[in-house]
């Protein structure tokens, strides 16, 4: 990584994945699909040359499912294209589709892992009438692990036509373009500070925004039994008022992120597996029996915080079953009465969420299915950089891509959780030898993730955590053991805060495998950059003015040639 530096304009060498023109396609045809079914549907698909599935003289395929009576049994069908898709690689899959029959039919078209844990990289549900409609879905590839495009069922029982369509790769700028750049706030600086007690330090770089999750805070911790939370010799109330005071002792201005979720045993509905045994409470993962006792609970830390705590986070990665159980619709009634309460006690709160991984869009698509989106002010995800930082630029675009088809293209993104680890080894692993991607240390990582958010517009990010979340993973602590001395990783952090405070992050269309941004503040303009693969030339064309390069792991300065470096 490196910085550059000349009279006016400034060059840090970072990044932006961008790639070229498109460089393939492929013509989708009705022969081409194969089923994918498991558990106990009905289901069919044939080729149809000459009936209601064809079109303009090509064959189409129908594709007939019912859902099996019991579907808690985990059963499904999908229609599957088997072109392999590659990491990092963005596509236009363009279908015409109808119904088979004289009704309408809702449908999702996505691209999805095949295997554990099957994420689902980008979305569209449509509804079809028995009219041909084309059906047009764009998104990046985010998993290193192979997968395909899918077609399935949202109805118990429906039938559809596929007609003759068409799979490009397409410039990863296609997708899910951010919005005009503005100045990066504080709040974009955010963290987790989960051991305070232990010590009562604030970090060194001031941070501008403070996440309270797995700081014992949750719902099922504060209210374990019926009635008003006991203030006064509840633990774990008082823990959330030491925060608040905490935060607001050190920076008045910092944006406390409030997470409102896990359900206590008693206003639970029951769980069938107590939750996976997660820590969180037997039933913490289900609904509330009665929607009343959630916002009698909403409606009191509203209050007693009101004009301390303004951001409002709905759940924490509620697409993992242990901590959420209780499907869309659920989650749609406590945003609605979530936001109501809220909304009440200060019409400027914000409510953000449903919080989800970067690998739950399948699971947010259902909530903004269900009409949830109209009761929520921003988009929550967690976007880990996970040592290949490019993939969290990725999630961002199939997220605004999938904002834009429900109508909320305007709507911030908060990327409440990230640090520089892997999720697991496993997925380090994947990386390795996925050949789509360079394994990164936790530094680079961290740096090329930060600017990556920024340029795609995401408000804030916190890192998990401040003392340390995982450092086997690669997600190093910011601070020392003695809480005040900032680690390696600690002054990047800062050194980066420094560089984007107030300034305007936007990426910039460069060769394939090279990442660049440009970064304006006052008149002036630096550019970062890096290369994805290895060794890289940036042509001089795209970072007018720049005369030097600055490593920022401390390489001498250089000239940067007329062919690019």
């Amino acid at each position: 990584m490196a910085r550059h530096h000349a009279c006016t304009t400034a060059l840090v060498l970072l990044g932006f994945l961008a790639q070229g023109a498109s460089v393939s396609a492929a013509d989708i045809q009705a022969k081409d699909w194969r089923m994918n079914a498991w558990g106990t549907p009905k289901f069919g698909h044939k080729v149809d040359a000459s009936g209601v599935c064809s079109q303009g003289g090509q064959a189409g395929v129908r594709f007939d499912y019912e859902r099996p009576d019991k579907p808690e049994q985990g059963s499904g069908a999908d229609l599957i294209f088997p072109q392999q898709l590659e990491w990092g690689k963005a596509y236009r899959v363009t279908l015409p589709l109808r119904s088979a029959g004289e009704g309408k039919a809702s449908v999702d078209l996505y691209l999805r892992r095949d295997d554990f844990p099957f994420e689902t990289s980008a979305i569209r549900t449509v509804e079809v009438g028995p009219a041909w409609q084309t059906v047009v879905l764009r998104g990046v590839y985010n998993s290193f692990s192979k997968g395909v495009v899918r077609i399935s069922v949202r109805d118990a029982r429906a039938s559809v036509c596929v007609g003759a369509g068409k799979l490009e790769v397409i410039p990863v700028d296609e997708v899910g373009a951010p919005p005009p750049p503005s100045p990066v706030q504080a709040q974009f600086f955010g963290v987790h500070v989960n051991r305070l007690g232990v010590h009562q330090s604030w970090p060194s770089f001031d941070p501008g925004a403070l996440r309270l999750w797995d700081t014992g805070t949750t719902w099922a911790q504060m209210q374990p039994q019926d009635g008003p939370i006991a203030w006064k010799s509840n633990a774990h109330a008082q823990r959330l008022d030491f925060y608040a005071a905490y935060a607001r002792r050190n920076n008045p201005q910092a944006t406390i992120i409030m997470t409102l979720a896990m359900t206590p045993d008693w206003a639970a509905m029951e769980h069938p597996r107590r939750c996976g045994n997660a820590g969180y409470g037997t039933n913490a993962c289900m609904p509330p029996k009665d929607i009343d006792d959630w916002r009698r609970f909403v409606r009191e830390l509203a209050r007693r915080y009101d004009g301390r705590i303004k951001v409002w986070e709905l759940w924490n990665e509620s697409d993992v079953w242990m901590h959420w159980s209780g499907g869309a619709q659920k989650m749609v009634e406590l945003a609605k009465a979530a936001s109501e309460e809220l909304k009440a006690v200060d019409a400027d709160n914000i409510l953000i969420g449903p919080n989800v991984t970067g690998s739950g869009y399948k699971a947010l698509n259902e909530f903004l299915n269900a009409g949830g989106g109209k009761y929520v002010d921003g988009m929550s995800a967690h976007f880990y950089f996970g040592r290949a930082p490019e993939a969290s630029m990725h999630s961002v675009r199939n997220l605004r891509e999938m904002m834009t088809a429900h109508g909320m293209k305007q709507l911030p993104i908060w990327n409440t959780e990230t640090s520089t680890s892997c999720i697991h080894e496993a997925e380090c692993k994947a990386i390795r030898s996925g050949g789509g991607a360079k394994l990164l240390g936790p530094t680079p990582a961290l740096a090329r993730g930060l600017l990556g958010q920024a340029a795609m517009g995401v408000v804030n990010t916190d890192y998990h955590t401040w003392e340390g979340g995982g450092a086997r993973n690669g997600a190093p602590a910011l601070v020392e053991e003695d809480f005040r001395t900032p680690t390696e990783q600690g002054r990047l952090y800062a050194t980066l805060q420094r560089w984007l405070l107030g300034a305007s992050v936007k990426p910039v269309v460069a060769p394939e495998g090279i990442v660049l941004m440009s970064i304006a503040r006052e008149g002036k303009t630096s550019y970062a950059a890096w290369s994805i693969h290895g060794s890289a030339r940036l042509p001089r064309s795209l970072v007018p003015g720049v005369g030097q390069v600055q490593e920022t792991d401390g390489g001498k300065p250089a000239a940067l040639g007329q062919g690019g470096r």
